[in-house]
């Protein structure tokens, strides 16, 4: 016998439907996003007093605690009536679930599955697209519930991860075309994530190179014109320096070029965008020479591993610190507070970039190829010319922590310019 299924929409427009049948005239708002709420986490037990304190935190507790009883019985009694359905939750004194045998189907839930799944594909591509196709808009985007400011934290809270799952996946997506001249694919989603934050400097610049690549400068020119125009009148700001030195592109109608290739031993004033590479030297004395051939416009940060032994996360610790000393400030706080609060757990100085309610605890510590993703891309954004220098002294110390992330990182050669000069203790 097939199960019972719940299907939610959350991604644009709201509707929850169960075996075919549309729910949304037949239960109250509040039932309908109690049902929401339960069916995203149908694996995980909810408190009552949880519930209660989210549904109706402005009343008082056994008020709140009355209203949930009175929600979920009327809930229950639309289910026995309508579908003969004998309970749809399975409840005790201090939690309630979804009833296990009731299937979910939720859009929100298979765009997280699908990010983990592209993850490890060996051909991503096709998950990409599948995360483009389901994400119709941000999660219950056109919700919000009078007096219920713990829900539409949560709401809002759950749409910014979504968001970054989302922006994540089609910035890869556009990259993975844009590197197969496939421009208009690369256009469109450049374009789709601008409707969704058009407010992202780093997504107008974006796409003013893929019209360059194209060779389109009148088409580069219009979306640079509408990025300061969107600055100005939205926020009353002007575009970054980063930004603004993209004009200097379009007039040329074509990107800058990189700097002089290394020689052997010494520094390079910096390697063209795409590239990456690892310099080796003797003795800490040539390490401290090569950072002084370096021209004063480079990047650059000089980093140690710490004491023997391996201090966990020191030269992440370390990496950051050095960034957050060396950076043009008003670059840094440019940077999406999503980037740094997945990096909040290596370094807590990143909470100085963050409004005060965002620093609470360090956003997903546990998932580590996404803090290093991050921090990849805020080396990226924080030194966006392709002329970052990262001096490693004491290479043979690092922790293994630190070294995974350094791997990652020299993994991906084609995602920041960046040389690493490394020397042993």
């Amino acid at each position: 016998m097939k199960s019972p299924t719940l299907e939610l929409t959350t991604l644009g427009d709201f509707r929850i439907s169960f075996c075919g049948e549309d729910l949304m005239s037949h239960l109250s708002g509040k039932a309908l996003a109690l049902l929401c709420y339960l069916s995203l986490s149908k694996n995980q037990a909810a408190g009552r007093d949880l519930l209660a304190g989210l549904f109706w935190n402005e009343e008082e507790t056994e008020s709140a605690r009355y209203n949930l009883r009175f929600t979920m019985w009327k809930i229950k009694k639309f289910f026995r009536e309508t579908y003969s359905l004998p309970d749809i939750f399975y409840a005790d004194k201090k939690t309630v679930k979804l009833y296990p045998d009731i299937e979910v189907k939720a859009d929100f839930l298979e765009v997280k599955k699908l990010y983990e799944r592209s993850q490890a594909a060996a051909d991503p591509v096709p998950v990409y697209e599948a995360i483009r196709e389901l994400y119709q808009g941000d999660f219950l985007e056109n919700y919000e519930f009078k007096n219920c400011h713990k829900l539409n934290d949560w709401i809002f809270e759950e749409k910014e991860d979504l968001q970054y799952v989302y922006f994540k996946a089609l910035e890869a997506l556009a990259e993975y075309y844009l590197g197969r001249s496939a421009f208009k694919k690369a256009i469109d989603i450049y374009r789709g994530l601008l409707k969704t934050n058009p407010f992202m400097e780093d997504l107008h610049v974006a796409l003013i190179r893929v019209f360059l690549a194209m060779g389109d400068r009148s088409g580069a020119f219009n979306q640079y014109e509408r990025c300061v125009t969107i600055l100005r009148d939205e926020l009353n700001v002007a575009p970054m320096e980063s930004t603004r030195k993209v004009y200097d592109e379009i007039v040329r109608g074509r990107p800058q070029a990189g700097g002089a290739e290394a020689g052997s031993g010494t520094a390079a004033a910096g390697p063209p965008a795409e590239t990456m590479r690892v310099i080796r030297y003797e003795s800490r004395e040539a390490l401290f020479k090569a950072r002084e051939t370096l021209e004063p416009a480079s990047g650059t940060l000089f980093t140690d591993c710490g004491p023997t032994g391996g201090l966990a996360y020191y030269w992440l610790w370390n990496l950051l610190e050095e960034l957050l000393d060396t950076a043009e400030e008003a670059r840094l706080r440019g940077i999406a507070a999503y980037y740094w609060k997945d990096v909040m757990v290596y370094n807590s100085r990143v909470g100085e970039l963050l409004a005060a309610e965002e620093c609470q605890s360090p956003s997903h510590p546990a998932d580590v190829i996404r803090g290093f993703s991050s921090l990849a891309s805020i080396l990226k954004t924080a030194f966006p010319d392709g002329g970052l220098h990262i001096f490693i002294d004491g290479f043979d110390r690092m922790d293994k922590e630190s070294s995974d992330f350094y791997r990652f990182l020299t993994a991906r050669p084609k995602k920041i310019g960046l040389t690493l000069h490394l020397c042993d203790t």
